[in-house]
């Protein structure tokens, strides 16, 4: 069957995602930079463990961005550690 697609905003105000992101930033208030270092960790770990179950299983090889749409999300993500780190500064 067809997904159904929610927009960006539907998806972080429901309610389980607002619980998800308190938890965090209740961590990262508690424990510091260190939790916060941790959480990315554990996320990048899972998220390798699904995208390498969902490619065996899907059997197909590797997709290859465009280099322009590749630059836009480095440029992005870079964007995203400097707010992060000067919020915490």
């Amino acid at each position: 069957g067809a997904k159904m697609q929610k927009s960006f905003e539907e998806v972080i105000s429901a309610e389980e995602s607002l619980g998800v992101l308190q938890g965090i930033r209740n961590r990262v208030d508690e424990f510091g930079s260190q939790a916060a270092e941790d959480m990315l960790v554990e996320y990048d770990a899972r998220a390798r463990s699904l995208a390498e179950e969902r490619q065996a299983q899907q059997g197909e090889e590797k997709r290859v961005a465009d280099v322009h749409t590749l630059a836009q999300i480095m440029n992005w993500a870079q964007k995203c550690k400097k707010d992060g780190l000067v919020e915490w500064e």
